[in-house]
């Protein structure tokens, strides 16, 4: 995949005060004035940009996001393997006693 040296971007400028009275900016795809979550947010409208492309072999990054999204998934399967695997033990250690015995 060959990338461009630069890009042009339209998004729309966000602005919102910090706790410490400063502004803060964020670029949004779309205008989220007054949308749920955003209500202290103000879309000062769209800007045009330019932006250099960081000289990244994007192949490999995303090569190295799957492998995060796969040690994810282990990490999530295993603590659920763990959850069943606690719970079958739990039941393992009850005394079984079939119905009728005493």
């Amino acid at each position: 995949m060959k990338l461009p040296k630069q890009i042009t971007m339209k998004q729309y400028l966000h602005v919102q005060e910090r706790s410490d009275g400063q502004p803060s900016f964020m670029l949004l795809f779309s205008d989220y004035t007054g949308r749920p979550g955003f209500e202290e947010m103000a879309c000062l409208g769209l800007v045009e940009f330019t932006v250099d492309v960081p000289h990244v072999d994007p192949i490999a990054k995303l090569i190295e996001g799957l492998e995060r999204q796969i040690e994810a998934e282990r990490v999530g399967s295993q603590q659920r393997i763990n959850i069943l695997l606690d719970r079958l033990s739990k039941l393992q250690c009850l005394e079984h006693k079939p119905e009728g015995e005493a």
